[in-house]
Order: structure tokens, then C-alpha cells, then sequence
């Protein structure tokens, strides 16, 4: 007889991850050096669309949204909260990538389940692991003395290099996870129950699948003796180290970042709100389509059937989770999340979002086709004279901005050294511009006559010393009539 069976009502094992997050948050304070395109998406619930993309890893991860509050260490989930695998939904550490946290930042190094960690004990699924035994069922012992030995070894590694935690690193000697105890292994061993011994064993492996994160991250800020490097140096952003579920990087310090992409190679993953006028090609209608959280609602999961063929069911409601205020940021910051605010992209590049496949680059690098040849300003009204100057604001992650300096009838507007006057003819602006973003590719020696997209900086004007927003400038000519 089969002892695979719940006596109680469970949650489905991906039920709550179609949801619309709570709330998101989408501001990135500062450009990333030597930026690549790896991977995107985008989603489109309603009418609002969110690209959900990484500069370094390949993976198509779920977003869970702002974590409410995270779930770590090897405690099981509340019992109304528990599910058909034993997982702790959407925040659970161990199953999905989660917004980086200061006071948790090893949880990005939690290994993914999959053909690399296969064989190690912590990434075993309880129903590998199952056996029938003559009161019911067991874990097998095998596999209870591997867990054993898995977390002794664990521990004293991290026992053996705790003192080389000194100076700027102590603070992660004093929270380091602690992982399951003797006597939690010892209980393992004496369950009967298949549904107790998924809520022990599920805690059990998250503990030690957290320790070992704690571990890598530990050496890493040791090894590299800083959490600060000079993302300047590097030409490019290295391949992340996809064994990892990484993190959710919005909000997060640029020191942090640089470490995390360039030094820890963490996969980091960024959510952008795309703005209405942008061609994006194919979308998905949920977080969770196209990611490896799919399986968890995919209704052949074999957890949940375990539950519908023990006929124990499934809880109708989840508890909801409260809400935490979203974060404020600047209105740049929102900006700066942008893939197209970020780099521009190669002539032909491999757009994972689009049907096609391959695209050129002035369908996604301003939102815009660029207008006809023979566009023509209006005749009536002043030209808004515009010049790129270095950051406004007190904020050294800025950089170039157009202020506006005023108006000019007639002429050209003067300039020195090496800047150059472009036309704005939608906004009737002229643009004094000193440092041109390098041209797209597919508009290469054609400028002259097509124009060219206007630089992605903020474009404003100082008003009673501060600063007021003016709408950006999308394209611009070489002369201010065709």
C-alpha cells in the first residue's frame, strides 16, 4: 500500500504565484559599467508591462515582488501556509530568486535544484527518498546518515574558517544562519507520517542549502577582501555563475552591484516598467509563464497529486500576506531600470522577448521609429536652446544631463571645443551636445540625412535652485530643416 497521503488540507504547491505582486520595486540608482543584455522578458498583466531582465545571467527567473517577510532558515511554514511539496511559496529562499536583503545577502547563493547539484543530499526530493515500511513509510536511512554527514562536514568547515571572519566581516559571524540541529536529524529517523516527515526534511534541507550559501558568500568577501571594486576596470560584465538563483537587484547600492556582478558573479536580476510607446514583440500574461517556478503549477505536479489521489484535497484560500509600503525613490531611479536607458544595444542582437528572434536596434532603443526625413519644425514660436552639463544634483551616479539655458529665434547656437548643436524639430530645440553617445549601428553614415536618436539623460531646467523635469528629447537632426 501506498503510504504517500495527507491527512490534512494542503495548498497546492503553486498556488499564489499567478498573482500580481503586492508591489514592486522598480528603481536602479546608477549605470552599470561595461552592461551586456543576457536574458529578457516581459509581462503584461492589464494594461501595464514589465521587462524583467539580467546583465549577466541566463536564466528566466520568477519574481515574487517586494518580500513580505522572507522565508530562511529551517523552520517549517505556519500550518495554514504549508503546501503539497513543502515548499513556503513565492518568499521561500530556497526555491526562488528574492530581492537582495542587507541583513540576509547569501541568500542569492543557494544553489538551484537541477542536474548540477544532483547527488548532493540537501537537493534530494522527498519522493526519491520515500520508502514503505510496515507501519506506514519511512525516509530512507541512506539518505538521513548522507544528511548527517552533509551537515557535519558543513559545519566544521565553517567552524574551521569562523576566525578569518575579522575586521569589516565580523558582522556576518554574528548572523550566520544556523542550520538543523542533531536532534532534528535524530527525529528524521523515528517518522511514520509521509506528511510530517515533508514539513522536517523540506526544513532540514532549506537550513543546509542556507549554511552553504552563507559559506561561499563568506569566503568570497574574504577572498576579495572588500565588497567594493572598480567596475571601470573591466571591459565587460562576466557570465554570472548560474548555479546560483541569484537576486532581485532593484534598490540596491552601486558598491554592492559592482561586487556582486564582477567579484561574486551572482546572478542579478532587474524589473523595469515599460513605458506605453515601446515595441517589445512577444509578451507573457504572468510572472510565472516561461520561468522554472512553472512546474510548481503545472497540474501533473506530482506533490499535488499525491494529495488529489489520497483524496486529502486542497485548502480553498491562501492567507494573505500584508503588504509592505513601497519603497520611495527618485524619479530617475525609475528610469535607470531600463534596459534602454542602460545601453544601447548592437545592430542585430538576440532578443529573447521577441517571436522573431533577431531585431534591429531603433525598435527597442527609444520606443520610437525614427520620424520622416522631411519633418519639418513649426514655423511659429522660439527655439529652447538645451546644453549638457555634468550632474545637477549633489548624486555622483547621474551623469550627463540637458539643462535648458533659455531661447534663440534665429541662428546657430554658440558653442566651444567640442560640442556639437543638434535639432530637436518635434520640441523646436536645439541641443548642445559635447559627449554623443556612441551611433546605433543601423544608422551609421545615414545621421546626416535620418537623424539620430537624442541621448537618454534627463532633460530639465533649475528653478528657485531646484531642479524641475522637462520631457526628454527623442530624436534630433544635424540642421534645423530638412
Amino acid at each position: 500500500m501506498d503510504s504517500k497521503s495527507f491527512s490534512t488540507y494542503r495548498l497546492r504547491s503553486g498556488h499564489g504565484y499567478g498573482d500580481k505582486p503586492a508591489y514592486m520595486h522598480l528603481g536602479f540608482s546608477h549605470r552599470l559599467e561595461g552592461m551586456k543584455l543576457f536574458k529578457a522578458r516581459v509581462v503584461e498583466l492589464g494594461d501595464k508591462r514589465w521587462m524583467l531582465w539580467s546583465p549577466n545571467s541566463s536564466q528566466d527567473p520568477f519574481y515574487p515582488g517586494g518580500a513580505e517577510p522572507l522565508v530562511s532558515g529551517f523552520t517549517a511554514a505556519e500550518l495554514e501556509q504549508r503546501r503539497c511539496d513543502g515548499h513556503c511559496g513565492r518568499f521561500d529562499a530556497g526555491q526562488n530568486p528574492q530581492p537582495y536583503a542587507k541583513e540576509l545577502p547569501w541568500l542569492g547563493f543557494i544553489k538551484r535544484d537541477g542536474e548540477i547539484v544532483r547527488g548532493i543530499a540537501e537537493h534530494h526530493s522527498i519522493l526519491s527518498v520515500w520508502v514503505d515500511a510496515e507501519e506506514g513509510g519511512k525516509v530512507d536511512d541512506i539518505h538521513v546518515s548522507d544528511l548527517q554527514l552533509r551537515n557535519q562536514e558543513l559545519e566544521s568547515l565553517i567552524e574551521h574558517f569562523l576566525p578569518q571572519l575579522q575586521g569589516p566581516h565580523s558582522s556576518l559571524r554574528s548572523r550566520r544562519p544556523i542550520g538543523p540541529r542533531q536532534q532534528d536529524l535524530d527525529r528524521l529517523k523515528e517518522i511514520r507520517s509521509f506528511e510530517e516527515a515533508l514539513d522536517v526534511l523540506a526544513g532540514i534541507h532549506r537550513g543546509i542549502k542556507e549554511e552553504q550559501a552563507w559559506y561561499t558568500l563568506a569566503r568570497l568577501r574574504v577572498e576579495s577582501s572588500t565588497e567594493r571594486v572598480n567596475s571601470s576596470k573591466f571591459e565587460a560584465t562576466p557570465p554570472a555563475d548560474d548555479a546560483y538563483l541569484g537576486a532581485w537587484v532593484n534598490g540596491v547600492e552601486r558598491a554592492t552591484v559592482e561586487w556582486l556582478l564582477h567579484v561574486a558573479r551572482l546572478p542579478c536580476f532587474i524589473i523595469s516598467e515599460v513605458p506605453s510607446g515601446v515595441i517589445v514583440g512577444r509578451t507573457f500574461p504572468s510572472f510565472v509563464e516561461s520561468t522554472e517556478a512553472e512546474r510548481l503549477c503545472d497540474p501533473r505536479n506530482e506533490f499535488d497529486q499525491v494529495a488529489t489521489n489520497a483524496k486529502s484535497g486542497f485548502t480553498a484560500n491562501e492567507i494573505p500576506a500584508y503588504p509592505m509600503d513601497a519603497p520611495s525613490f527618485h524619479v530617475l531611479e525609475r528610469v535607470r531600470s531600463s534596459v534602454y536607458w542602460q545601453a544601447e544595444l548592437p545592430l542585430i542582437c538576440e532578443v529573447p522577448f521577441l517571436k522573431a528572434g533577431l531585431c534591429s536596434v531603433e525598435r527597442i532603443l527609444a520606443g520610437v521609429r525614427p520620424p520622416k526625413i522631411a519633418a519639418k519644425a513649426d514655423a511659429k514660436g522660439s527655439w529652447s536652446v538645451f546644453r549638457e552639463v555634468d550632474s545637477e544634483w549633489d548624486e555622483p551616479d547621474v551623469g550627463p544631463m540637458m539643462r535648458l539655458e533659455g531661447t534663440k529665434k534665429r541662428g546657430k547656437a554658440d558653442t566651444e571645443g567640442d560640442e556639437e548643436v543638434w535639432y530637436d524639430r518635434h520640441l523646436k530645440r536645439k541641443l548642445i551636445i559635447s559627449s554623443l553617445p556612441p551611433l546605433p549601428s543601423v544608422l551609421r553614415n545615414m545621421d546626416s540625412q535620418f537623424g539620430r536618436p537624442a541621448p537618454t539623460w534627463p532633460f530639465g531646467a533649475r528653478s528657485n535652485e531646484k531642479w524641475v523635469m522637462h520631457s526628454p528629447s527623442l530624436w534630433m537632426y544635424p540642421t534645423e530643416e530638412p
